[in-house]
């Protein structure tokens, strides 16, 4: 395996909670999957740390996919599963899976990404890996 291209992004804990005053559940419908609202905390400042972390996460993937923001995937086609360990995992769209150019057999891209947060900010990495190719014996 060989790290393709890594990315890494940190956003501000209160300044996510400063959005969800303003714009609550519309933001949320915005930037995460239904699957990810349905499993928010219900207090506004945990509520906030679990999507600045989501936040975080999808931004370091479009990143490292050469992608970005704005590069034809829908924050909503990127789910992150984050376990009671803090263990996160991705989840895309078979779209997202095509339009990033991840997946496939041996010689494929695949994701491998972390997540973290404090009190005061959240951050993720993420690495494309391309798989080696199998060779013929």
């Amino acid at each position: 395996m060989t790290v393709e291209s890594c990315g890494i992004d940190v956003v501000e804990i209160a300044r996510v909670r400063r959005v969800l005053e303003r714009r609550g559940e519309a933001f949320e419908a915005l930037v995460l999957s239904p699957g990810e609202r349905g499993r928010l905390p219900r207090r506004p400042g945990p509520r906030a740390r679990a999507v600045a972390m989501r936040w975080a996460a999808k931004e370091a993937i479009l990143k490292a996919a050469g992608i970005g923001l704005w590069g034809g995937v829908e924050l909503t086609e990127l789910e992150i599963a984050i376990d009671g360990e803090g263990r996160a995992t991705a989840l895309l769209s078979d779209a997202a899976r095509g339009r990033m150019g991840i997946g496939g057999g041996p010689g494929g891209r695949e994701l491998r990404m972390s997540v973290a947060a404090g009190r005061q900010v959240a951050c993720a990495g993420a690495l494309v890996i391309r798989r080696e190719e199998e060779r013929e014996t």
